[in-house]
């Protein structure tokens, strides 16, 4: 563990966020603009507290495996040292390189509280500590999707499971938009297990099934809104739950169940910056 200047720490982890990044639905790139912008700290943002400090972790073979950004809040409890962590962000490759910086962040001296203004819903910290119920959480909204291009969105994710099904979108804003749009996943390649339409890259970063879209005139197997598909884009919300909600009709038996367990991510969606 290292902790290390503003321009250091940038130049060491850079590269950890962006592939970091392609991971988790929801995430934005970060130019060096970004960074700029994201690493200013004038004291009158501080709220009393020092300014941010910046950690670095290293595996067994040198290499950054993650990073850390916080301050620190100095306060007393009847005389007794009480400051608080206030931790910007926690990114690590490994679970070993997560629980490293966490580790180091929770024997942090002379400080009582710790607290994540912004994290996802599957934050890893729930299942390091011996007790989960010493973590208290606030459930927020962060991050909405509206789809402008259906039929562009579809076909530019992933999927964890084959699919071949028929849905219609109703979109009262965009009419343009609304229609039926068959999503089918290519089938994988027998050598690699990827599907042929990702680019090796984005099949290694994503893995999942990519899929064609075409819109038809074909009968749907499922009918909602481009609101309820929106929330469902990044694979954080059900489809089965919007369907037991009353948000989508389906109109093939099975056919919610087989595009909820397409749709599903395995990491929840989440965005760290404000935009």
């Amino acid at each position: 563990m290292d902790e290390v200047g503003r321009d250091a720490f940038v130049g060491l982890i850079a590269d950890l966020h962006d592939r970091l990044r392609a991971l988790r639905p929801g995430s934005l790139d970060r130019p060096a603009v970004w960074w700029a912008q994201r690493l200013t700290d004038p004291p009158a943002w501080r709220d009393g507290a020092t300014a941010l400090r910046f950690v670095v972790s290293y595996a067994e073979d040198g290499r950054v495996d993650g990073h850390a950004t916080y301050r620190v809040k100095s306060g007393d409890e009847s005389g007794n040292p009480a400051g608080e962590a206030r931790i910007r962000e926690v990114e690590a490759d490994s679970a070993v390189g997560y629980a490293r910086l966490w580790r180091y962040l929770a024997n942090l001296d002379l400080v009582r509280t710790f607290s994540v203004r912004r994290a996802p819903l599957d934050h890893p910290l729930q299942y390091l500590v011996a007790d989960p119920r010493a973590i208290v959480t606030r459930r927020e909204d962060g991050l909405y999707v509206r789809l402008l291009d259906v039929a562009g969105a579809l076909a530019a994710r992933r999927y964890a499971a084959p699919i071949d099904i028929v849905i219609e979108v109703r979109d009262e804003v965009l009419p343009e938009q609304a229609g039926r749009y068959r999503v089918r996943t290519e089938p994988a390649d027998p050598h690699t297990g990827r599907s042929g339409t990702a680019d090796a890259e984005s099949a290694d970063a994503q893995g999942g099934l990519g899929a064609d879209v075409a819109r038809v005139d074909a009968s749907p197997d499922m009918t909602l809104s481009v609101r309820e598909l929106g929330a469902a884009y990044l694979g954080g919300t059900s489809l089965g739950a919007l369907h037991a909600a009353g948000l989508i009709d389906e109109h093939r038996p099975g056919a919610v169940a087989r595009a909820a367990a397409a749709f599903r991510w395995p990491i929840a969606p989440f965005c760290a910056d404000m935009f």
